[in-house]
């Protein structure tokens, strides 16, 4: 009996400790990188660690920066989420996202960039709003300058 308890516990404590995102709380939570309130539903994005840890932003860049910091660890990082711009209600992978950089299309922190679940959405958005279409990588490399 003490050991199916034990066991129980054990089971429940893990089911408990699930690592995922949380919703962004628009107009209350606040960016981890630049501290202004997370107001615009298409633009946010969180970092979620491996030990649970959500650190929310308001923009891609702001993201990206965050991470060009170096603050946490990539090996720590359990994943990297945005906002898809054309349907704000949930958070996708970043890493597997694709970015229009467009000045007709203003993010909150000023480096126009716009964040898509996928490249099919992202280009025909380029079409309405001119741009260039970007991976993750690729939009790395360029806020790393």
């Amino acid at each position: 009996m003490k050991k199916s308890l034990l066991f129980l516990l054990i089971i429940l404590n893990l089911i408990s400790c699930e690592v995922s995102t949380k919703p962004i709380d628009y107009g209350n939570d606040s960016c981890e990188l630049c501290k202004m309130i997370v107001s615009d539903k298409r633009y946010g994005t969180e970092i979620v660690t491996k030990k649970g840890k959500v650190f929310t932003f308001d923009s891609v860049e702001c993201l990206l920066h965050f991470l060009n910091q170096k603050k946490i660890k990539n090996s720590d990082i359990f994943g990297i989420y945005i906002t898809d711009f054309s349907k704000p209600d949930f958070l996708h992978d970043a890493t597997s996202s694709f970015y229009l950089l467009s000045e007709k299309l203003p993010s909150p922190m000023g480096e126009n960039i716009t964040a898509f679940q996928n490249k099919q959405i992202a280009l025909k958005q380029q079409v309405k709003y001119t741009g260039y279409v970007l991976n993750w990588k690729e939009l790395q490399k360029i806020v790393k300058r």
